[in-house]
């Protein structure tokens, strides 16, 4: 996803290229040249040149660094979680425990976990 459109989803300022690719999102330390991280506590602001991060989220912008200018960075930054995190999905499959009224209509890519009942008329 490009920076710009993070940007715009987040309601923060864009302040560089607007064109990085971002995959992912990771703290200062451990963010490479595609990933977001953030700088919350000015207290750790000397550990920015040390990062390898595409962009950060920081209430003023980094020099150097594509930022995303926002009064509440940590906020932002688990908002921004939301927009790479996918929640795991069930291999599809009926479990042996699962119960299935005859009439039941379960269509194919449907997980049924474990000792679930699923009615008549389903």
């Amino acid at each position: 996803m490009k920076l710009r459109e993070i940007a715009e989803r987040l309601g923060c300022r864009l302040e560089g290229d607007g064109n990085v690719e971002i995959t992912g999102v990771a703290g200062m330390e451990k963010a490479g040249p595609g990933e977001l991280t953030f700088l919350a506590n000015p207290k750790y602001a000397h550990k920015v040149k040390d990062s390898l991060a595409g962009a950060i989220l920081a209430t003023e912008p980094v020099a150097g660094m594509a930022s995303l200018v926002t009064p509440q960075p940590y906020v932002d930054f688990a908002r921004a979680l939301e927009l790479f995190y996918q929640p795991p999905r069930p291999n599809p499959g009926i479990h042996p425990s699962a119960v299935l009224a005859a009439t039941a209509r379960i269509c194919q890519d449907a997980s049924i976990g474990p000792f679930v009942s699923v009615v008549a008329g389903v």
